[in-house]
């Protein structure tokens, strides 16, 4: 059994309307299609970016991290936070009292002190 069909499994024994998931290891050469799981939306914080383990600059991204969101269909999403940021994300849901932000957030302990700094503001805005 692959690993989505193991969540997908867990979900629905569970029955969970919002998963978040952490070191997808999702990249934007996977389609939503698939990591889709039937009945859900998903919401993406792939990895863009490289660790700076060697303190020198470069474009290349790292292997690993992401996040992921998955959201039953049958809850109202507003909208993809503009909180989302570096193997994060995040989503607003609309519920009967108000809305509700949704977070899933992932800190790799080899950011450099930029990226570091980044995610601490990101985090920081929300809270």
């Amino acid at each position: 059994m692959n690993k989505l069909s193991e969540l997908k499994m867990i979900i629905d024994s569970e029955n969970i309307d919002i998963a978040c998931i952490t070191e997808t290891h999702f990249h934007e050469e996977i389609l939503d299609a698939e990591i889709n799981l039937p009945g859900f939306t998903v919401f993406r914080g792939d990895r863009n970016f490289k660790l700076d383990r060697t303190k020198k600059k470069g474009n290349e991204t790292s292997e690993g991290g992401g996040s992921v969101i998955y959201v039953k269909n049958h809850i109202a999403t507003v909208e993809k936070s503009h909180h989302s940021s570096h193997d994060s994300t995040s989503v607003t849901i609309q519920t009967e009292i108000g809305k509700i932000l949704i977070g899933c957030f992932y800190r790799s302990s080899s950011l450099n002190e930029d990226q570091n700094s980044e995610f601490l503001d990101k985090f920081l805005q929300i809270a």
